[in-house]
């Protein structure tokens, strides 16, 4: 019943932006819709700098590059959420 339910859900969203077909697809509705200023996924282009430094490699589509945090985020975090410069 619950995969029901889900594939039932996930029918009426848009493939594209996941929106509601009933509100993405409305004419009325057409002028209200809006986007947000973009925001950057800093793992995507970390992984994408370490794509384009092996391109010229033998076959770099090959490799798989791995994501992960370099030591002191934790603390970079934590100074940024208290309002602190985020390099101190």
């Amino acid at each position: 019943m619950l995969a029901l339910a889900l594939q039932a859900h996930e029918d009426s969203l848009c493939p594209g932006c996941g929106q509601l077909l009933s509100e993405s697809m409305e004419p009325t509705l057409a002028d209200f819709w809006a986007t947000m200023p973009p925001v950057r996924c800093h793992a995507c282009t970390a992984l994408a700098d370490a794509q384009e430094h092996v391109k010229e490699s033998k076959h770099p589509h090959a490799l798989r590059h791995v994501v992960g945090m370099n030591a002191g985020w934790e603390e970079a975090l934590a100074a940024r959420r208290e309002g602190a410069p985020a390099d101190q």
